[in-house]
């Protein structure tokens, strides 16, 4: 019909030019304006018509059930654990679609679902119980309109709407905005999957444990065995280098620190090596956090293993180089001397403890600042840690006061390892000192073991505190008529011949005197308390079989009967008999 009209319009213009001037003038006009009028009616006809726009979810299947999607909260709560679920034809039930014509929302609903979920799991943390739970939503956001996240993008941020829009069958429901839908390319194109997911099959994106997709577990595990090769390549010659380098110097705490630090150094290298690799995998947030927090965990007790390693070799070093001086000095180095190395080894052993003790305690605090929720906890057990704190310190006094008393036993040194003490009533030396406790080797090979807060608060006898040298007495009983010289001439004799003499003090002296027998007491001296007991024990020994043997043995103790006083009457009975 148009080609028609136009047709007839154009005729107009060739009509004979006899007619008059006026009258075609007039007809001009008259044709024009029907022919512009024809054209403007008849350009929609020739023109492609553009789609007419659907609803917000027109395209959709009618839900099977109906929804709680009354207030952003819970409208928001499904999209995420459908999604979780891997649910993301239903999870598009949640999108307003009215951008999309209506025959593309059953195939592209899903499509935008699992887009903006992977997006948003990298980019925000929901906190759901800031999010509105009304219908109305939040009155500072308008009344159909919540803003939940923002997402960075470039120099700006993308925000995540959710409006409050009338559905078909009547009532209304919260949906994630079509504006915000329409840039979700843009989000994807910044946080979409990472290249590998191309050349993985379709399973290994689609199956979910908990917040982790499963090319993303496949990857971090290659992640970590690639770390491990990469972080021995490094430490390979770096360590090589540095061994060069440590033998060319004349000190020994380098190869130790050296020795100490090989693996920890591995492994430190590996968990960096393996943070920064695992910004590929597009982790979420609470996977991001988790995987962060244990890679923190393990560089924070890498570098606590590193310290109480070398502490460990280095006290070990120290305590060997004080043993290698003792035995090759002995004989020649003085006593002092050793005393002075065993004062060494005692502070050396507690001092390592307590450095290895607070170096754990400090890397567990940090440890726990890793995690949010741990750090929620500590804060609120903080908070609440007044009355606790008062009874849990009631209840371990004794344990803090023993590790204390242990730290003082370091440094003031009332006794040292190898000292030999007599303590609870046994007679031992010092084996070991701990923080909290000491252990007494009795001389029958029995351990007592003695709080640390114990040592300090009873008294106990040292023998070897100042000087290991002891003074041994020796007490036997002979008859009046004993001769002393001779019983101080045989033990000069005997004891000249002992080794365990150190020929500091060699006597023989009266002490007592009773009705019938005189008691007789021998001192001798010895270099400590093993050589005093060996040299005492054979001193006792070797004096009675001499008592025994001298002069028939007429010293040895007797017992006197009274008779009658007259001679003559003891001789007239004797004659008698």
């Amino acid at each position: 019909m148009f080609p028609i009209i136009a047709m007839h319009t154009m005729s107009a213009f060739f009509e004979p030019t006899h007619r008059s001037c006026a009258a075609s003038a007039r007809k001009r006009r008259s044709s024009g304006c029907a022919a512009a009028l024809v054209i403007l009616l008849g350009l929609p006809l020739i023109l492609p018509a553009k789609p007419l726009l659907a609803g917000p979810q027109d395209g959709l299947p009618p839900l099977s059930e109906e929804w709680d999607r009354s207030t952003p909260r819970r409208s928001l709560q499904l999209f995420l654990d459908s999604c979780r679920e891997n649910r993301y034809d239903d999870a598009a039930y949640l999108l307003d679609m009215s951008h999309i014509p209506r025959g593309r929302q059953t195939k592209r609903g899903p499509v935008l679902a699992r887009q903006l979920k992977f997006v948003l799991d990298q980019t925000v943390w929901f906190d759901l119980e800031l999010i509105s739970d009304e219908a109305a939503g939040d009155p500072e956001d308008g009344r159909t309109t919540e803003t939940v996240a923002e997402v960075p993008l470039g120099r700006g941020v993308i925000p995540i709407v959710l409006n409050r829009r009338a559905l078909p069958g009547g009532g209304a429901a919260w949906l994630i905005s079509s504006r915000t839908l329409q840039r979700v390319d843009d989000m994807y194109a910044e946080y979409g999957s990472a290249w590998i997911t191309e050349y993985l099959p379709p399973i290994f994106s689609e199956i979910r444990l908990g917040e982790w997709l499963l090319w993303q577990i496949v990857s971090l595990f290659g992640i970590l065995t690639l770390a491990f090769a990469g972080a021995w390549l490094i430490s390979f010659p770096t360590l090589g280098f540095a061994n060069w380098i440590a033998r060319r110097t004349g000190y020994k705490w380098d190869d130790i620190l050296l020795a100490a630090s090989r693996w920890p150094v591995r492994i430190f290298l590996t968990l960096v090596i393996a943070n920064i690799a695992s910004g590929y995998l597009r982790l979420s947030v609470p996977a991001a956090a988790t995987l962060s927090g244990l890679i923190g965990s393990g560089l924070i007790l890498t570098v606590a293993w590193l310290i109480s390693r070398s502490v460990s070799i280095l006290s070990a070093s120290l305590m060997r180089s004080l043993q290698e001086q003792n035995d090759s000095g002995k004989g020649i180095v003085d006593i002092s001397q050793e005393l002075k190395a065993r004062g060494a080894r005692t502070q050396v052993i507690v001092l390592r403890r307590v450095i290895q003790i607070v170096v754990f305690i400090l890397a567990a605090a940090l440890i726990l600042t890793q995690f949010e929720f741990l750090r929620r906890i500590g804060t609120s057990l903080l908070a609440s840690a007044g009355v606790a704190g008062v009874v849990i310190g009631l209840a371990a006094q004794k344990t803090i006061s023993n590790i204390l008393a242990g730290i003082q036993l370091a440094l003031t040194q009332p006794i040292r390892i190898g000292d030999t003490v007599i303590l609870e009533g046994e007679w031992g030396q010092i084996e070991e000192i701990n923080l909290t406790y000491v252990v007494l080797k009795i001389w029958d090979l029995r351990r007592l073991i003695v709080p640390v807060s114990r040592v300090l608060d009873a008294p106990f006898q040292n023998w070897t505190k100042t000087s290991p040298e002891l003074l041994g007495t020796i007490y036997f009983y002979a008859d009046y008529s004993v001769p002393i010289e001779k019983l101080r001439e045989e033990l000069q004799r005997f004891v000249s011949k002992r080794p365990d003499w150190d020929r500091q003090a060699c006597s023989v002296l009266v002490t007592k005197a009773t009705e019938q027998t005189v008691e007789v007491r021998a001192l001798i001296s010895a270099a400590d308390a093993s050589d005093q007991w060996n040299l005492r024990c054979a001193v006792r020994e070797h004096m009675i079989a001499y008592l025994q043997q001298l002069d028939g043995g007429r010293y040895l103790p007797k017992t006197r009967l009274a008779g009658l006083a007259d001679p003559n009457i003891l001789s007239d009975r004797q004659s008698d008999a």
